[in-house]
């Protein structure tokens, strides 16, 4: 009963830690593109479903901790330090 939400958050733990080791290697301008592109996409995507009347629904309760990788969001949150500016 446990099992997949512990694999969920060992798959977003370990996303988190492959985007920390590409941006460690100068690639951080290029995801965090790639992933505002995406957050467009879905923006895009939702915005077209609530013009025909669709209701979106968000993940409630234990669903929000199922998926395998952690939202765009968080991702790029966690890019910000790496695309400061060093002073």
């Amino acid at each position: 009963m446990l099992a997949p939400y512990l694999l969920a958050a060992a798959g977003r733990r370990g996303e988190l830690r492959a985007d920390q080791r590409s941006s460690a290697l100068g690639f951080a301008p290029e995801m965090a593109q790639v992933l505002h592109h995406f957050q467009a996409e879905q923006d895009a995507a939702n915005a077209h479903a609530a013009a025909q009347g669709k209701k979106l629904r968000e993940p409630g309760g234990l669903a929000k901790l199922l998926p395998s990788h952690p939202d765009n969001d968080t991702r790029l949150r966690a890019l910000e330090p790496c695309l400061q500016p060093i002073r």
